[in-house]
């Protein structure tokens, strides 16, 4: 009997070790690796799906040749809207109906009635769409910017984008990422007496408003508040005798600026108080020798390409200075346009066969550099650190120039990667 009961417990102990063994076994199966603190390879190598984590699928679509289907999250796109760089006005948004957003790591631009995005580190322009197997086709894409003509904006951490929606004019507001179409206002359409609508329509955004300006009868100029969404119709009485305004609007401390078309063909530079409609008719050019120009802290710059100099207007003074008659190669011509930011001004000669060329000057008009332009390069757009180039014909963005290369020897255009080539 005492055998039985030692052999008993004998094998009871047994097995309590050998179980104990395979419990200890199984934790450690469980445990990474000492040290290691890494996911596993098969983990590390897994694609996000649609529905889930879809933060890196932007990156990995650059380092092969697919195009991605997704985009990431407007959180991962702009955490902050209050760090964006500085206004997207200053950019010039439309040097040529189209439009071109900068945040802290993406640009946007509006091409066709559609958004596309890239990452700063390399351009590559990809569709702003996040929805699967999206023939982008239609208003249901995220990236569906307007249609052909529209306009794109950014404020306040969203973007806008202006154009047809259903067939009717509307402004839309939508997170970053392409996703979240809101109506903010349909757009009013004037009517004239014999009971033709309004057309041409040209679009800007500029420091918190929208507006909209009608350039052909019956003309008319209206101004979207984007935090309250109040529509005002503006200068009404102004357009009386059959006057009417161009699509430029730019700011400038507590004024907005907008040029004026007579029916005497003179074109004036008008300025006006912000949330009033006292107009000041500041200066004046014949329409067919009127300039581009920009407003800063008070003055007007402006190229003349009639005698090609750089010139000056004092508000204060209402006084115009020639600052600069530079030496150009080939001279000024009959198309010449200069475009102005706060490092730079950057001068397009339009020769004869299509050929162009760039001048590049410091804001003291000190030449810094000076580029042939293929026939793709007419246009185009300053970032912080690049300035970008539209093709003529398709209007879409194909080459930058870095500005880190202005005044150097190896300056050169760079090609831009485009996946949508072909579409």
């Amino acid at each position: 009997m005492r055998r039985s009961i030692v052999f008993f417990l004998l094998c009871a102990v047994i097995a309590g070790i050998l179980l104990s063994g395979c419990k200890q076994k199984t934790q450690a199966d469980d445990m990474p690796e000492t040290g290691s603190g890494k996911e596993s390879p098969m983990e590390q190598e897994s694609v996000p799906t649609q529905t889930t984590d879809r933060r890196d699928e932007s990156s990995m679509a650059q380092e092969s040749d697919a195009v991605p289907e997704t985009i990431a999250p407007a959180e991962t796109l702009h955490p902050d809207p209050g760090k964006s760089l500085r206004n997207p006005a200053t950019y010039r948004p439309q040097d040529r109906r189209e439009n071109f957003v900068e945040t802290d790591s993406y640009y946007y631009y509006l091409n066709n009635g559609r958004i596309y995005y890239s990452e700063k580190t390399e351009p590559t322009f990809y569709l702003l769409c996040s929805k699967p197997n999206c023939p982008h086709g239609g208003e249901d894409c995220n990236a569906y910017g307007g249609g052909e003509g529209g306009a794109l904006g950014y404020w306040d951490g969203k973007l806008y984008s202006a154009g047809f929606v259903n067939d009717e004019l509307a402004l839309v507001r939508m997170d970053l990422d392409g996703s979240n179409h809101e109506l903010v206002t349909k757009l009013a359409v004037p009517v004239a007496a014999n009971g033709t609508a309004g057309g041409s329509y040209s679009f800007y955004f500029a420091n918190g408003y929208f507006f909209y300006v009608v350039n052909a009868q019956p003309y008319a100029f209206f101004r979207v508040d984007l935090s309250s969404e109040r529509t005002d119709r503006l200068f009404t009485d102004l357009f009386a005798d059959g006057s009417g305004p161009d699509g430029r609007v730019l700011f400038d401390g507590d004024f907005f600026y907008f040029d004026l078309y007579t029916p005497q063909g003179v074109r004036w530079l008008c300025q006006c108080p912000c949330g009033t409609e006292e107009v000041r008719k500041l200066c004046s050019w014949p329409k067919a020798e009127a300039p581009r120009w920009d407003v800063e802290n008070g003055t007007v710059y402006y190229y003349s390409k009639t005698d090609g100099t750089f010139y000056e207007y004092s508000i204060e003074s209402m006084q115009s200075t020639a600052v600069s008659n530079p030496q150009l190669v080939n001279g000024p011509a009959r198309f010449d346009s200069a475009y102005y930011d706060s490092n730079y001004i950057y001068l397009v000669i339009h020769l004869k066969e299509n050929l162009r060329e760039l001048y590049i000057f410091d804001r003291d008009y000190t030449l810094l550099q000076h580029l042939a332009l293929p026939l793709f390069g007419d246009y185009l757009y300053a970032a912080e650190d690049k300035l970008f180039f539209s093709n003529t014909y398709s209007y879409k963005i194909s080459h930058y120039l870095p500005m880190s290369e202005i005044g150097s020897e190896n300056a050169e255009l760079h090609p831009v990667k485009d996946p949508y080539a072909l579409r």
